[in-house]
């Protein structure tokens, strides 16, 4: 990430676009460590040992693994959001489009996931997103929680939350970093030779 800022130091453009870029690099690797935290303290929850664990037969963990997924599902939202508020830059640079195109489909899927707990109230019975029917009877509809095989589920929808997920996290990361850094380098060697580095997108 440094090369990133190294190189927008050395050629022209507005100071608010290179430091959005950085910045925008910085946050995606930051929220990917985050990710990777998250998702051990979310096995930690489910697998450990005692007293961590929940001694239970019930196929669904609603407790503190559900709260350690929450915020692995906000990790994922800002590295949605980060990369696609990069698509309008001063310096043409098509990375974030590109990622988003490649990658745009899990990562909205796991901002619905994020969203579906962030607003888990609107989920309630009687709620305007709740899928609970029923009558002063029976009722029934969706309790989020996640299956030991490490899958949160909700509302008919599952994610993965096992290493699986970082691993695919890390690649989308990765994608969107070294993108960035290769277009930078090329608009660098277009200003060394007398060009601007600025390019309409």
């Amino acid at each position: 990430m440094s090369e990133t800022g190294d190189i927008l130091r050395s050629i022209d453009g507005p100071l608010t676009d290179s430091l959005r870029v950085e910045l925008g690099v910085w946050r995606a690797v930051e929220y990917l460590q985050a990710a990777r935290f998250q998702q051990q303290r979310v096995e930690q929850w489910l697998y450990g040992p005692e007293p961590r664990r929940r001694t239970t037969t019930v196929p669904l963990d609603q407790g503190t693994a559900l709260c350690e997924a929450h915020f692995l599902f906000i990790c994922w939202d800002t590295i949605r959001k980060t990369i696609d508020h990069l698509r309008q830059n001063a310096y043409g640079l098509v990375t974030s489009r590109e990622t988003l195109r490649r990658y745009g489909e899990p990562l909205r899927h796991y901002s619905i996931a994020r969203d579906h707990l962030e607003h888990l109230t609107e989920r309630y019975p009687g709620r305007h997103r709740s899928d609970w029917e029923g009558d002063s009877n029976s009722i029934s509809g969706s309790v989020p929680g996640i299956r030991r095989t490490g899958h949160f589920v909700f509302q008919g929808l599952e994610w993965d939350v096992t290493e699986s997920s970082i691993v695919l996290l890390g690649e989308i990361v990765a994608g969107f970093v070294n993108g960035i850094t290769a277009e930078l380098r090329e608009r660098r060697n277009s200003y060394l030779r007398g060009e601007s580095a600025v390019r309409r997108t």
